[in-house]
């Protein structure tokens, strides 16, 4: 929860994909989405090591909606291809608690479109694929559809509707930070030998140093979500400095005690 609050921040536009990398087809799309062995598995799986998580959710087929598009966005990362989360963010505020959805951004040769990894397809608006902007305005007076192209899944898409269009915020990562923070994780990494642990820890990490990606959002979304929630951003707040004080306390008697140790010898 503090997590997600820390995380959120409001800003006009951002540099959503990494301009070095390459476009998908939409046969690369196509072929990707309809080669993923979805199984009955979308409990989350916790893990945080980048490669682990790609096999276990690309090409194992397991996770939940964010799992399954942040492991796209490690294959786009190592295929440097352009692509980038989308959350739904309820405006009722079940997204602290973990409601909402997760989607992917695709950036083809000519356009974006949105994606859905967990129902294995592409929504649809008035028949056609949804982009950014169109998953922003809502509706609009068009029929929301959905195509599959996973042979696992069926054409119904209850995530991405008319209802859920009008009552999410959109958030969009930058490419950019998503990357960094994948990379980070392979960095620092070593196995705990729980992947709950693990998520905790290296997640906790990755947000005090900076390499924690934001999801930005519109301002008037965020005035919704976090605006009047001054005491769970404070709270957020707290958190942190206490982590550094808590960090720094814990090197200083570690050099305390090995200078004992050394002086004692």
């Amino acid at each position: 929860m503090l997590q997600k609050t820390l995380s959120i921040k409001a800003v006009k536009e951002i540099d959503i994909f990494n301009t070095s990398y390459g476009s998908y087809t939409i046969d690369e799309i196509n072929s990707q989405i309809k080669a993923i062995p979805y199984t009955d598995n979308a409990s989350l799986l916790y893990t945080i090591n980048p490669r682990d998580k790609l096999k276990e959710t690309i090409y194992g087929g397991k996770g939940t909606c964010s799992e399954l598009v942040f492991g796209a966005s490690i294959f786009s990362l190592y295929k440097e291809k352009k692509s980038a989360p989308i959350h739904m963010l309820p405006y009722d505020g079940r997204f602290l608690k973990g409601g909402g959805h997760t989607l992917k951004l695709i950036r083809l040769e000519d356009k974006d479109i949105v994606v859905d990894y967990l129902e294995g397809g592409f929504p649809l608006k008035c028949g056609n694929f949804i982009n950014l902007q169109g998953l922003k305005s809502g509706p609009n007076g068009c029929d929301i559809g959905f195509l599959s192209v996973n042979y696992r899944k069926d054409n119904v898409n209850n995530f991405v509707t008319t209802k859920s269009m009008n009552e999410n915020a959109i958030g969009i990562l930058s490419q950019l930070e998503v990357d960094r923070y994948h990379r980070f994780l392979e960095t620092i990494h070593i196995p705990l030998f729980n992947k709950r642990l693990e998520k905790i820890v290296f997640d906790s990490i990755a947000m005090f140093t900076g390499n924690y990606p934001s999801t930005y959002v519109e301002f008037n979304d965020w005035k919704i979500l976090l605006g009047a929630r001054f005491g769970l951003i404070l709270i957020a707040k707290i958190w942190i400095y206490s982590f550094w004080i808590s960090f720094l306390l814990l090197i200083y008697f570690s050099i305390i005690k090995a200078v004992y140790i050394m002086n004692k010898k």
